[in-house]
């Protein structure tokens, strides 16, 4: 679940267990931020993909979360809960990961 900078979901901490997340730019849980070049991109609508090297995110505490945007108006489209569009933000990354994990499963 991805979430707008310093924000935390109320229900984070309540069973007293991290939530297990990996991180969909690096496919990785181990190293905790992306560096901003290496977001692919994002789709919306149409399939349209746009905005290449704009998203950094970390990992912190079993959830990503996700820094201003840098698109224009990026400061105004920012906000707590990013998890409807996810998959969309990160969707050119998860995209190369799934077809590398095909390549290599043949």
């Amino acid at each position: 679940m991805t979430y707008g900078g310093s924000y935390k979901p109320p229900w984070l901490g309540y069973k007293n267990e991290t939530p297990i997340c990996t991180h969909p730019v690096h496919w990785s849980d181990a190293a905790p931020c992306n560096q901003q070049e290496d977001h692919a991109g994002v789709v919306l609508s149409k399939m349209k993909f746009a905005h290449e090297q704009s998203l950094e995110a970390c990992i912190d505490q079993g959830i990503l979360s996700l820094g201003e945007p840098d698109v224009p108006f990026g400061r105004q489209l920012q906000r707590d809960n990013w998890h409807i569009g996810d998959i969309n933000l990160f969707w050119l990354n998860i995209r190369e990961n799934a077809r590398l994990r095909a390549i290599a499963s043949r």
